[in-house]
């Protein structure tokens, strides 16, 4: 009997273990971005989950998803110890009748990223610093653009890029 039960609590600590999705060590990369992704998905227990926005710095991550139940809702994960945790919920400003802005994790197209901070890299002579999904809404003139994949490196300087990965700008 108290054999059995060891073995329970062995089989069950395990399994809780091999649950748990360790972060990379550097998470601003697009490996820690994948791997955030699919952290909150099996917090929410969805893979079907819209990304408002993404914030990988080489020392922290900041996701913001749709509520899976309200689409009028943001939800805010954060990574910390490795592990992501949340959910906390966002506040919206200005209109919150509407669904919120995010892209399908389906469209979030990686190698798009990681083809973006490679050719920034190469453009700026700098390592990044921040890659980020920009929304596309241009809160000063108050219009809607494309969502895009923006890679910040030092000194302020940063790139924009389509989803697939294509530079518009410097």
């Amino acid at each position: 009997m108290i054999r059995s039960h060891a073995l329970a609590v062995a089989l069950v600590a395990l399994a809780a273990s091999g649950c748990k999705s360790s972060l990379p060590e550097d998470l601003g990369t697009v490996e820690a971005g994948k791997a955030a992704i699919a952290a909150v998905q099996t917090k929410l227990g969805t893979k079907d989950i819209a990304v408002h926005r993404l914030d990988l710095e080489h020392d922290k991550i900041t996701l913001r998803v749709v509520d899976p139940k309200d689409p009028k809702k943001i939800l805010e994960f954060d990574a910390e110890k490795g592990e992501m945790v949340g959910p906390s919920p966002v506040g919206r400003v200005g209109d919150t009748t509407s669904d919120v802005i995010a892209v399908k994790v389906a469209d979030l197209d990686f190698a798009g990223l990681a083809k973006a901070e490679a050719e920034c890299k190469t453009k700026l002579g700098q390592p990044s610093v921040k890659l980020s999904l920009w929304d596309g809404v241009d809160i000063v003139h108050h219009e809607r653009g494309p969502q895009k994949w923006i890679v910040n490196t030092k000194d302020g300087k940063f790139c924009r890029a389509s989803l697939p990965g294509v530079i518009d700008f410097p």
